[in-house]
């Protein structure tokens, strides 16, 4: 779960890679909806996610946002491998850094 000032507390997968010498103190997130759309730029998310806001979650990969590490509140789950790297593809196409 992550505090955005527009919208309050909403769930969200944060974007970041492990091993960063020093972290920033700012994260990129993406957030999850319950709304299919596109499915180049949405990834489905199973029940074993542990999200249960939404009976059925996705991750909107063109709804990224920078945020402060402070905003984050809660950790709802985890995704798997599988799902972490169709987000990570799904990204990259809403950013146009691949076809």
């Amino acid at each position: 779960m992550c505090a955005f000032p527009w919208m309050g507390t909403h769930p969200a997968v944060v974007l970041a890679a492990n091993g960063i010498a020093q972290p920033p103190p700012a994260v990129t997130v993406a957030l999850i909806t319950d709304t299919p759309g596109l499915q180049a730029t949405r990834v489905a998310l199973g029940p074993d996610s542990g999200l249960t806001r939404y009976d059925e979650p996705y991750v909107d990969c063109t709804s990224l946002h920078t945020v402060a590490k402070t905003s984050l509140r809660l950790c709802r789950g985890r995704l798997d491998v599988s799902e972490m790297a169709s987000v990570e593809h799904a990204s990259r196409r809403a950013l146009g850094l691949q076809a």
